[in-house]
């Protein structure tokens, strides 16, 4: 049987990330010195994190932002 990786969108792991720190969308915004919208644009899917802000994300989970 043949195994894929599944995909997750960003807005997936963007969620989990909110919820391990018990962050509302406007805390997120506060972090990532965007708007509150912009968080929304991010988790509906209409829109995805700058790579600053990806890095920002990255630093807050102890990944080395080099990695991308």
């Amino acid at each position: 049987m043949e195994t894929q990786a599944k995909y997750h969108h960003p807005a997936d792991a963007l969620r989990r990330f909110m919820e391990s720190r018990d962050w509302s969308q406007a805390e997120l915004a506060a972090h990532f010195r965007v708007s509150q919208s912009a968080v929304s644009r991010w988790l509906s899917g209409e829109r995805v994190p700058r790579e600053m802000h990806v890095r920002w994300w990255l630093l807050a989970e102890g990944v080395d932002p080099r990695c991308l």
